[in-house]
């Protein structure tokens, strides 16, 4: 992702973002000078500026004619997670949870989309959480699984190359297929593919399924173990 569409995920429209990243790199200026540097039409280039100002991604410095200088990224994305997270909190106290069918099978799309359900699962984990996926499936997660084996958490990861996750029960096994599985607790399960066009994943809290899971997982263990593929 680059940091266009990287700053768009804080709230900047894409000419926004270009205008701040280019103004980044220019340190205090005019929005003439910034027009001419990043070939946007001068009216766009104002009015963008002045957006910037509105959204706090961008201050104005004193004197004639104006000039403008971009809020260091660290300190405009911290605000806009503070925001976030304020709203967030006025949400759930607003909001009941929604009523939700045990026995639902839920279809989830698109490759963030199952990223973000996979690292709330290992965040809600209370006891132990199984995965099995590719190396380059599981490596978005580390950080987030480092933390849960920290926090007391068994972890269990099957994977087809060697990682570095301590603490952790790791097994290989090279001629594992590209498909995903998780259980959480024996409570939720997540099966499908993680990559591709159209990758899509199955979740449910519906115990047929988590049944089945585990069962295939617990049967893959035993055959890593037999011909030697456990890590720690």
């Amino acid at each position: 992702m680059d940091q266009i569409h990287q700053m768009i995920q804080f709230g900047l429209t894409h000419q926004e973002a270009r205008l701040y990243i280019a103004l980044y790199g220019m340190g205090e200026t005019t929005g003439y000078e910034l027009a001419k540097r990043t070939g946007i039409s001068r009216s766009n280039c104002y009015a963008g500026l002045a957006s910037l100002v509105e959204k706090g991604a961008a201050w104005l410095a004193d004197g004639k004619p104006l000039r403008y200088q971009a809020v260091p990224v660290g300190e405009f994305c911290g605000n806009v997670v503070r925001g976030l997270c304020a709203t967030q909190l006025l949400l759930e106290q607003e909001l009941r949870e929604p009523r939700e069918d045990a026995s639902s099978y839920l279809t989830i799309q698109g490759e963030r989309n199952i990223q973000d359900k996979i690292e709330t699962l290992i965040l809600q984990t209370r006891a132990h959480i199984y995965l099995s996926m590719p190396n380059r499936s599981l490596r978005p997660f580390l950080r987030t699984l480092e933390q849960a084996v920290r926090q007391g958490r068994k972890v269990v990861v099957i994977t087809d190359s060697a990682i570095a996750l301590e603490g952790a029960a790791v097994y290989q096994s090279p001629e594992r297929s590209s498909s995903i599985r998780v259980i959480s607790d024996t409570q939720s399960a997540l099966t499908g593919s993680l990559t591709g066009p159209g990758c899509s994943c199955l979740f449910s809290r519906e115990q047929n399924l988590v049944s089945l899971l585990r069962d295939s997982i617990r049967n893959e263990l035993r055959i890593i173990e037999i011909t030697g593929g456990a890590n720690r």
